[in-house]
């Protein structure tokens, strides 16, 4: 049950990033430029979150999900698995708002590109069966009875 609930943690989280920039591309509609050539401090501060954070986010991650190692019944490995990608989920959610924000407030379209990169990395982190087999070492099929 517990990576049901991890995978509907990461549609709400896809989505909430979808409808935030979906709507701050509809309110910057007419406005929106794309330039390298911005003089504010955000244009050096997004790209730098968002390589910090997509070098960070896993090694958290990693760092939250060390203790399942020790246990050895599969449904406290699932509740550290769903604890670490929470972790992972919310900084890449974080980096991809920040920027968003930007966009908004610039209407620097640059700045959505960014917010991509860690849309996608969010997007591929979905937390699946196989994933979470093979991150916590076990069988499938030992996962598959405890959900």
């Amino acid at each position: 049950m517990k990576l049901k609930v991890a995978q509907l943690i990461h549609r709400a989280f896809c989505i909430g990033i979808l409808i935030f920039a979906g709507t701050v591309l509809f309110i910057n509609q007419g406005k929106l430029y794309f330039s390298l050539a911005h003089t504010d401090t955000d244009l050096i501060t997004a790209p730098i979150m968002v390589i910090v954070v997509l070098a960070i986010a896993p090694i958290i991650s990693n760092k939250v999900l060390a203790p399942a190692e020790e246990a050895t019944d599969i449904p406290s490995k699932l509740a550290r698995y769903q604890t670490a990608f929470i972790v992972k989920a919310a900084l890449y959610e974080s980096a991809a708002l920040f920027n968003i924000v930007c966009c908004l407030i610039t209407s620097n379209a640059l700045f959505m590109v960014f917010a991509m990169l860690t849309f996608f990395a969010l997007w591929w982190s979905k937390p699946t069966l196989a994933k979470a087999a093979l991150t916590l070492g076990v069988q499938e099929s030992d996962l598959a009875n405890e959900i």
